[in-house]
């Protein structure tokens, strides 16, 4: 299934367009894949690589949130409340 939806589903490309506001919507197949485009194709596999600061902290915003979530249905089912 990762495999599948990383490299295979139809998706929108989403590469950040010459123009820093827009986004690519050419097809394109799988999550971690760019479209057509050579550097479209680079600039995905480089924000996998290579990411900046702010794709780290929003990376660790979504690891701490799905762990505060876990903990708010573990909690309650251990102390019995």
């Amino acid at each position: 299934m990762f495999a599948y939806a990383s490299f295979q589903v139809p998706v929108w490309c989403g590469a950040v367009n010459r123009d820093g506001r827009t986004y690519c919507r050419n097809n394109a197949y799988g999550v971690l894949m760019g479209c057509r485009n050579r550097q479209h194709r680079w600039q995905k596999i480089k924000m996998i690589v290579f990411p900046t600061a702010k794709e780290k902290f929003n990376g660790f915003l979504a690891v701490a949130g799905l762990a505060s979530a876990i903990a708010a249905v573990i909690v309650p089912v251990m102390t019995g409340g």
